[in-house]
């Protein structure tokens, strides 16, 4: 039997949120989820998804706060913010007051130059909801730094529980290498070629979300080294690791332990589908009306976003499926790509 909408939004949200704890606790947060994943975690990206879902789940917000005190050295304030712009991620407003968070506390001037943009809407918003939209209520004062940027909720009392990143989990390889080689495009690099073999500076540049010259520059430097080589393939060069069971003897990898996820498109793609499902209007709407509406965000681009993303997924067909069971075989495909 297909799901009603409210059924479906409600599994949607909780896959996607039980998703966001397995991935932080991969990295260090405080909490306790299971994770076999093989795919490296880009912080980035798992930021920028958290700042729209993570709203949902007060407790996984602040403590992602938490573990980012702890570890923002290792982020990339400049990639975050290509990731947010290139994606269309909807979070841009709690991002920037996450940055003021930081920057309040002292910690780096990237954030603070982050934090800079100020507040986007006239008018303060709750920060947290619950699934079913009723927004959580206060109890005292709001958070001063928040409310500065629009966003009430209650006072921010982070329990520095989460810890730094653990460096052996295979998960943790992407924030491992920055801490071994510094946060730079190198990593990206590094870590794309060791996980997919070979790749094109372009190629390399569109995976990774930095600007073709930068990666052009980089890897061309790189190949200096002997550790990476570069072959001409018709109008392109092709860039592998010289000797990549060396690079996994020293990172203690085993071969084909991790895969390589696209994650911006796959996580801002996820990110349009809840809020195309999320509004009260949309669910007022006629069933058929709802669908149309989702076929219609998934022709437009989610669909290209999850393709993009490199993980397989059978997304159900929009033109064959009728009606409600278009929602049936949706959420199974999400289920899967979660899993």
């Amino acid at each position: 039997m297909a799901p009603s909408l409210t059924e479906f939004r409600a599994e949607y949200l909780e896959l996607m949120l039980r998703f966001l704890w397995r991935q932080w606790s991969a990295v260090g947060v405080a909490g306790h989820a299971e994770t076999g994943d093989r795919w490296a975690i880009d912080p980035e990206a798992l930021l920028a998804f958290t700042c729209t879902i993570g709203r949902y789940d007060p407790r996984l917000f602040d403590e992602v706060l938490d573990w980012l005190v702890t570890n923002e050295r290792f982020i990339s304030v400049q990639r975050l913010k290509t990731v947010v712009h290139r994606e269309g991620f909807r979070g841009g407003g709690v991002l920037t007051a996450v940055a003021g968070v930081m920057g309040k506390r002292g910690i780096g001037t990237k954030w603070r130059r982050l934090a800079s943009g100020g507040r986007e809407e006239p008018e303060d918003r709750f920060l947290f909801r619950r699934a079913d939209n009723a927004v959580l209520p206060l109890v005292g004062e709001p958070d001063p730094v928040f409310k500065s940027y629009g966003w009430l909720r209650n006072p921010l009392d982070l329990r520095g529980l989460s810890s730094e990143f653990p460096p052996y989990a295979k998960n943790c390889l992407w924030l491992r290498l920055r801490a071994l080689f510094g946060v730079s495009a190198r990593c990206e690099i590094a870590l794309l070629l060791l996980v997919s073999g070979r790749a094109g500076a372009s190629d390399i540049a569109r995976q990774t979300f930095y600007f073709h010259r930068t990666i052009q520059d980089a890897v061309g430097e790189m190949s200096r080294s002997g550790l990476v080589t570069s072959r001409r393939q018709g109008r392109e060069r092709l860039y592998a690791l010289s000797a990549p069971e060396k690079w996994e003897s020293l990172l203690e990898l085993d071969q084909g332990a991790l895969n390589w996820v696209c994650w911006p498109p796959l996580l801002s793609a996820l990110e349009a589908i809840w809020l195309c499902i999320q509004p009260d209007a949309f669910a007022k709407l006629p069933p058929l009306l709802q669908m149309s509406e989702l076929r219609k965000l998934m022709r437009e681009g989610v669909s290209a976003k999850l393709g993009r993303s490199g993980l397989t997924a059978s997304l159900p067909d929009a033109e064959r499926l009728a009606g409600m069971a278009y929602l049936d075989e949706l959420l199974v495909a999400i289920r899967n790509l979660l899993g």
